[in-house]
């Protein structure tokens, strides 16, 4: 009789057992249902590691754990704002872009763009820094830190409307009268000079003049690049670069060209001079493009179905694999605007395994991708028309990206989700937990994990300092520099007026008639129009944000504050 009791009272006990810990599920899940920023979801299976992001319209680096907690951050002055990459080194340095906060009144401004590059200390000591951001040429997007220690530079070059007629531009398609095309410098940060540059204006061919430069068969000479293809109504930024990746078995470079729908490999094993050239490297073309995916249009006039869609974070799945390994030739992007209106990421193979040779991009090329990834349940939340990256994590799940939401989820082999994190941030403020973020407010260009073993972190403090949500970093920020904020400002005969503003502010003209445009702080056109001599204009802002914001008028720019 008491061995029948004792094990009822052990069977009460584990029901209560069980009960509790069903009752703490419950509640764990519903706490983390309520999350509306930071870690929304982490399971076991998640890839362990450290997570790496600059948020836009502020001017620190974030590295926080898989649990939301900052580990570390790396300061600058309210003066910069990301510019947009990050990478953190094996040596524990940063290799850091970014851009000035008044970066759309710089004589060239596009989205993405950039003015310095940094590498800095883990105690964020500059050690080195380049800049370039002039009349004819600027830093935009990404940059590349490659195994000797230099760092490949995206950098737009800027050509006059006589030049880019000259070489066989429709002129009809230069409605802003300049066009910037791309080039590439390799920055030795230690001795502060550049090795080596390559130029898409050496690379040119167009079939509509045959009295000006580039002449010849676009179709024939898929090496080059078609001066002519234009889907944006003859927009400056030509080709618009938007990631490079190095890859250091093969010496060649990979740059996505979003404009163009295609990404593009060339040849980095060529000098300077072979690489203005179509002979020298390894592959004897000089710096022609050696491969090219996505949208074979840009130089076929029969093509194939269009495969990329304004792609990012285009790069070699491992770029140290050797021939014969699995992942040799793979390449890894995020196709951000597909035609349904969803956002993917893309496993392509160039290379052919047997005879190690790139493969015909324009034979079957359904074929040559291997893999997608795609948000689960929620595709809209995880939709971003531009910016974005995609990661192969270490226990071989995927770090998808949505730069529009600041939005990271990982996703395993079976194609669910096992984390998910919404980056804090209100244009560039911290905001609290149960705060409902919109697209664009906490806009990051990429968050990228690195691994725990990860050499970078040997001897490094990695104490938990708290979720990033709940942290004041009040005392680290110098003033605001919102510079001349008056009651009125007036440029060329415009008065803008109250400023700061509310909900609308006035634009008064004199003997002046002209056209301006809002940009938001990260360079968004938020409103535009047209104003009329000795005319006051109303100008309703209820749709905008709070923040800093940058009204241009011809040449001229003012800063305006909205409370």
């Amino acid at each position: 009789m008491n061995a029948f009791y004792q094990n009822l009272s052990a069977l009460r006990a584990l029901r209560i057992f069980i009960l509790i810990g069903v009752l703490s599920f419950i509640l764990i899940a519903k706490v983390s249902s309520q999350n509306t920023v930071g870690v929304l979801t982490n399971s076991e299976s998640v890839s362990e590691g450290y997570n790496l992001f600059f948020p836009f319209n502020q001017e620190k680096v974030f590295l926080i754990d898989n649990d939301g907690q900052l580990i570390h951050y790396w300061n600058d002055t309210n003066d910069y704002i990301p510019g947009t990459s990050v990478y953190l080194l094996e040596n524990g340095n940063l290799v850091r872009s970014k851009s000035t906060n008044t970066k759309t009144s710089d004589p060239i401004y596009a989205p993405g763009a950039g003015a310095f590059v940094d590498v800095v200390t883990w105690e964020g000591e500059i050690l080195s820094s380049f800049s370039l951001s002039t009349e004819n040429a600027r830093l935009h997007h990404d940059i590349e830190p490659m195994p000797n220690g230099n760092i490949l530079l995206v950098i737009w070059e800027k050509f006059s409307i006589e030049d880019a007629v000259e070489a066989g531009r429709d002129p009809d398609n230069l409605p802003q009268e300049f066009i910037l095309s791309e080039m590439i410098y390799e920055w030795d940060p230690v001795a502060d000079e550049i090795v080596w540059e390559w130029h898409a204006w050496n690379h040119l061919i167009q079939d509509k003049y045959s009295d000006k430069d580039n002449y010849g068969n676009v179709s024939v000479q898929n090496g080059k690049i078609d001066l002519n293809y234009d889907e944006h109504d003859g927009h400056p930024d030509w080709l618009h670069i938007n990631s490079i990746d190095y890859n250091p078995v093969l010496d060649q470079i990979a740059v996505s060209v979003p404009y163009f729908n295609e990404f593009w490999i060339i040849d980095h094993s060529t000098t300077t001079a072979q690489a203005k050239t179509s002979n020298g490297g390894n592959a004897g073309r000089g710096g022609e493009i050696l491969y090219r995916f996505g949208n074979d249009k840009t130089y076929l006039s029969a093509p194939n179905e269009q495969y990329l869609y304004f792609q990012h974070d285009v790069h070699w799945l491992d770029e140290y694999a050797e021939e014969g390994d699995e992942e040799y030739g793979k390449i890894l992007l995020f196709n951000n605007q597909m035609p349904d209106t969803s956002s993917i990421g893309m496993l392509v193979t160039t290379i052919d395994g047997n005879t190690f040779n790139y493969l015909d991009p324009t034979s079957n090329p359904a074929d040559l991708i291997l893999e997608t990834y795609s948000h689960p349940n929620k595709p809209a939340e995880a939709y971003s028309d531009g910016l974005s990256n995609v990661q192969l994590l270490e226990n071989d799940n995927i770090l998808m990206f949505s730069g529009r939401y600041g939005y990271g989820y990982e996703l395993n082999e079976q194609g669910e989700i096992v984390w998910e994190y919404r980056i804090p941030f209100r244009y560039g403020q911290t905001v609290a937990q149960g705060d409902t973020l919109a697209q664009n407010e906490n806009i990051t260009f990429k968050m990228n994990r690195y691994a725990t073993d990860y050499a970078a972190f040997e001897g490094k403090d990695l104490t938990p300092k708290g979720l990033l949500e709940e942290l004041d970093f009040e005392d680290d920020d110098e003033e605001e520099d919102v510079t001349a904020l008056t009651d009125s400002q007036e440029i060329d005969g415009i008065n803008i007026f109250p400023n700061p503003f509310d909900n609308v502010f006035y634009i008064e003209t004199q003997n002046l008639q002209t056209d301006f445009e809002l940009f938001s702080i990260d360079g968004k056109l938020v409103y535009q129009g047209s104003l009329k001599k000795f005319n006051t204009e109303k100008i309703k802002t209820t749709q905008l944000k709070k923040g800093i914001y940058i009204l241009k008028s011809g040449s001229k720019t003012i800063k305006l504050l909205k409370n």
